[in-house]
């Protein structure tokens, strides 16, 4: 990850908080390096569910000063087996590993809002995003101009996980789920 390249080095994580992300979030904090929390569907069935899930995590590790903001749905994709064992693992180890008295905060913020004001609120160049899921909230902003105008001038690196996976040679290339999921 190159958040060294931007001046200010701020880091805005976009997810759709599956256990990888989870281990990448709560490493990002411990290292310091994590300012803004953007969710959506994929792994977790809702961007709330998300949300919730970011939170419970960071509010385990006593950081509840990030924020985390609920972004968009992606669009639906079929529900294969590996899915639905991974949100029923992902539920089981919620309840064993994460407080389940309510952390939420307030949620009333619209999504584009929040977003509007972390990219005012920093220096031009100054942030690296990190997207660990569908790049459906990364869509959403770029179809709004001022916000579209706003990420060129503040966010300096772009780093997305996915990428193409081969079953086997007859079967070709599959999409990897989160370029799939959008």
């Amino acid at each position: 990850m190159a958040v060294t390249n931007c001046s200010g080095g701020m880091l805005w994580c976009d997810t759709d908080a599956g256990f990888d992300d989870l281990l990448a979030i709560g490493a990002l904090f411990k290292s310091g390096n994590l300012n803004f929390v953007t969710t959506s569907s994929g792994i977790c069935e809702t961007a709330e569910m998300g949300a919730e899930r970011v939170q419970r995590l960071l509010h385990t590790l006593n950081c509840d000063a990030v924020e985390v903001i609920a972004g968009h749905q992606a669009p639906s994709v079929p529900t294969e087996e590996w899915l639905m064992r991974a949100r029923a693992r992902m539920r089981l180890w919620e309840e064993r590993h994460l407080p389940q008295e309510d952390v939420s905060r307030s949620q009333t913020t619209a999504f584009e809002t929040a977003v509007l004001h972390f990219l005012e609120d920093a220096k031009d160049s100054s942030i690296h995003m990190l997207t660990l899921g569908p790049l459906t909230n990364v869509a959403r902003i770029a179809s709004v101009p001022l916000l579209a105008d706003l990420m060129q001038q503040k966010v300096c690196g772009l780093t997305v996980m996915g990428g193409n996976e081969v079953i086997c040679k007859s079967a070709g290339p599959k999409p990897e789920f989160n370029f799939m999921s959008d």
